[in-house]
């Protein structure tokens, strides 16, 4: 995602920007976008204006798929992690979701660097770029009423043995770790079930099939 002012920012570029020079985040997933436009008709242009620059730099949310081998066998495991959501979320969009690292792009940052970072912030894996692969991309049905931004996917395959140590430290929040096996293998939910057993507690993180 495009690294973006507060909401309460002006809805003109020039004050975006300064306050973006200004603006640290620890995270871009902490960061989103929302435009209020009040007043003269001038001020909604000026947001128009500022939300055009920004679908112009193309963002994407950027997923990495990470899969090993598994040896003597025809069976490959994938890489996954279990984000937690936050609590104003759409309603079809669990407290709890398992997912593939990923991200959204950060300003002037190309989709694979995206990749890569996510693998880096949220596995500890550090993956060659010359082994990262683009693998498809899902786009909004309809943009003329409600523009998302693209979902693109890219696949790399790794050591079987590859270290993974889990979410960096300024995002561990975000992501189920910690946990007890034993409470967890009470639960009704299968994947909680499935966590207990299949789930490394310390880094979060687990090879699925």
């Amino acid at each position: 995602m495009i690294r973006r002012p507060p909401r309460s920012t002006l809805s003109s570029s020039s004050a975006a920007s300064d306050v973006y020079k200004r603006q640290e985040y620890k995270s871009a997933d902490d960061v989103e976008v929302n435009v209020y436009a009040f007043g003269p008709d001038r001020a909604v242009m000026r947001c128009a204006k500022l939300i055009e620059s920004m679908i112009a730099l193309d963002p994407a949310y950027v997923r990495l798929g990470l899969f090993r081998k598994v040896p003597d066998s025809s069976e490959v495991e994938w890489l996954c992690l279990r984000r937690i959501n936050s609590e104003l979320r759409p309603p079809d969009v669990p407290a709890i979701s398992l997912k593939l690292p990923g991200k959204y792009t950060l300003m002037y940052e190309g989709f694979k660097e995206a990749a890569l970072r996510s693998a880096w912030e949220e596995t500890g894996v550090a993956v060659d770029t010359k082994s990262v692969f683009p693998s498809g991309m899902l786009t909004s049905d309809d943009p003329d009423y409600h523009w998302r931004v693209p979902v693109r996917y890219f696949v790399s395959e790794v050591p079987y043995d590859v270290a993974v140590t889990g979410p960096i430290e300024s995002s561990a929040s975000t992501y189920f770790t910690s946990w007890d096996a034993r409470i967890l293998k009470q639960s009704s939910d299968p994947i909680d079930q499935y966590w207990a057993t299949a789930a490394n507690a310390e880094t979060g993180c687990a090879w699925v099939k």
